[in-house]
């Protein structure tokens, strides 16, 4: 007997097509969009570093971010992935040159969008110290922070560091470029200033100069701890002088401890006797 399709049968049958096919579509878009997150640059790739790194994969971890850092989606991906490379090689043995200059990529990348960068200049000039291979970078990467930096305090503070790093590279000049700018254009920190350009006029040999830089540093003191600096380096410089007696009347006027000075002054006197048998 012959059967004839209904409207309606015919209808559910139609729905049920087209059921099928939204759900293939469906299955199909999410596939493309699950392969499409895991691909470079996609936010999934920051999860799945982090994973990686738990897991205690640092390599994998180090190389997804990478991928973050040159191909992610947006600025703050880029940065947020950039930021955890440099604090991953930041906490690895032997690292700290590789952090240091991650850190630095991460301030220029900082600089060019309008941020402050002062942290991450440094972080950079921390971890360039720490490795001490490269003590011109470290000076830069401190100017640079010192520039960056919104706090008056901080900037001449990071300035003071610069220029020992820039001792340390052997640009005794540039050091000294630094060091009287600061005395000049900071007053809390002038007599800080006053007494590196002492040691390093000391270091050089040039004790007379040392002596003086020194005497400033006294005048110009505004704490305790800026007074007994420059006070003892009026101290060394009138003892290298060969004047020992004003050198331990010195030492007496530091506020240190009757039995320290007593260590001092007995040194100093050895050390002169030494002078006069040559």
């Amino acid at each position: 007997m012959k059967r004839y399709v209904t409207t309606i049968e015919y209808n559910r049958g139609l729905s049920g097509r087209y059921l099928l096919l939204a759900s293939i579509i469906a299955l199909c878009a999410l596939g493309i969009a699950t392969i499409g997150l895991y691909q470079p640059g996609s936010p999934l790739q920051l999860s799945r570093a982090d994973h990686f790194l738990i897991q205690g994969n640092v390599d994998r971890a180090l190389e997804l971010y990478q991928q973050e850092v040159e191909a992610g989606w947006t600025t703050y991906q880029r940065r947020v992935a950039h930021e955890r490379m440099a604090s991953v090689l930041s906490l690895e043995k032997n690292k700290e040159r590789a952090a240091a200059e991650e850190w630095e990529s991460l301030a220029q990348l900082t600089t060019s969008d309008g941020s402050n960068p002062a942290r991450y200049w440094t972080n950079a000039a921390t971890h360039y110290v720490i490795d001490g291979t490269v003590p011109e970078r470290a000076a830069r990467a401190f100017t640079m922070a010192a520039k960056s930096s919104a706090s008056e305090e901080e900037s001449a503070s990071l300035a003071l560091l610069a220029g020992q790093q820039w001792v340390r590279s052997g640009s005794t000049d540039e050091a000294e470029r630094v060091w009287v700018h600061i005395s000049n254009q900071y007053p809390s920190h002038r007599s800080d200033a006053l007494s590196s350009l002492g040691k390093l006029s000391l270091g050089l040999g040039h004790t007379e100069e040392a002596l003086t830089w020194f005497e400033d540093a006294v005048d110009a003191a505004r704490n305790e701890a800026q007074r007994l600096n420059g006070k003892m380096g009026v101290q060394m410089s009138l003892e290298r002088l060969g004047n020992l007696d004003e050198a331990i009347a010195e030492l007496n006027e530091t506020g240190l401890s009757e039995a320290l000075r007593d260590v001092r002054t007995q040194k100093m006197l050895e050390r002169g006797e030494k002078l006069q048998m040559q």
